[in-house]
């Protein structure tokens, strides 16, 4: 039993949620559909941990996060979405009424086939079976037990994949990209950094996961350096505890002393010129506790 997601959704609801999605493993056909917050239908393998999540919590994976990007993408119309570590489509999906045009990035061949069908329904969206990394050239590759948990290096990788970074792939077009998504196990300081020339022309918000482990090269003072390099401020839905059955979160700006004091999923970094996202953060609602409800906007705003 995951502890912090059945709190996250509540008990009872976690507990049923559950049962049912063992019963719809179990029906006919290998993919399941299944309805986000936005309306949207999400496309995974029945085997898919991160389908599995999106049934349990309705669609709200990373604590309202993908809320941020919706209402920021909204204020950058005819703009593209970069998604790095696509995993099974979650946020190309999720994020799909919003975008011109999308890029999924993902090396894992396990992820091939749902990227490919999602395709097939948003012919907006280009899947890239590519690492993203800080160098163009073939990388180390660790495939996980399940496709949400492979990741680059690794001690003893078995596999290496073909890697590109987003200076060198997007060098030259004539996208607009206005949100770059990464979450890939620990190593997403590298396909940040290698985003420099990107970041810089575009100025998109950046939403990354911010998973420290030992020998990984994740680390708060790699984001932080990188956030001040490029003139960005730090931000994070960040989950307290009230009590024992109920969670509050708070979108907060991210302190280098935050990391480790405080439970968050994804941080974003914005530039700290871009208008449009203090309109995205005043547009949001204005407190929310609980457990994760579908459709709702998880946020209680500390931000000045």
């Amino acid at each position: 039993m995951n502890y912090l997601m059945a709190k996250e959704v509540g008990v009872f609801r976690y507990v049923w949620k559950r049962l049912i999605w063992r019963l719809i493993r179990f029906m006919p056909g290998t993919d399941c559909a299944l309805r986000l917050p936005n309306g949207m239908m999400f496309k995974a393998p029945k085997e898919s941990s991160c389908a599995a999540d999106v049934f349990v919590t309705g669609g709200a994976l990373d604590w309202g996060t993908e809320w941020i990007l919706v209402e920021y993408l909204k204020r950058r119309p005819g703009c593209v979405l970069v998604d790095v570590g696509a995993n099974v489509g979650f946020y190309s999906t999720f994020l799909s009424p919003y975008y011109r045009k999308g890029y999924a990035f993902d090396p894992d061949s396990r992820n091939q086939h749902p990227l490919w069908m999602l395709k097939a329904r948003l012919p907006e969206l280009d899947v890239l079976d590519l690492a993203v990394c800080d160098h163009d050239g073939m990388v180390p590759f660790s495939p996980g037990i399940e496709s949400s948990v492979s990741s680059l290096g690794g001690e003893g990788a078995a596999d290496t994949v073909r890697c590109v970074t987003l200076d060198s792939y997007f060098d030259g077009r004539p996208d607009e990209v206005a949100v770059i998504k990464i979450d890939i196990e620990g190593y997403d300081v590298l396909a940040l950094r290698g985003s420099f020339r990107l970041i810089a022309k575009h100025r998109p918000v950046v939403a990354l996961e911010v998973e420290v482990e030992d020998g990984k090269p994740n680390s708060p003072e790699a984001v932080v350096e990188v956030a001040e390099r490029l003139c960005m401020d730090v931000y994070a839905v960040v989950r307290t505890d009230p009590s024992w059955w109920r969670c509050r979160y708070d979108l907060v700006k991210f302190q280098p002393g935050d990391w480790g004091a405080r439970w968050v999923k994804m941080v974003i970094l914005a530039p700290r010129e871009d208008e449009r996202f203090c309109e995205v953060i005043r547009s949001l609602p204005a407190s929310w506790d609980g457990g994760l409800v579908r459709g709702v906007k998880p946020f209680r705003y500390e931000v000045p």
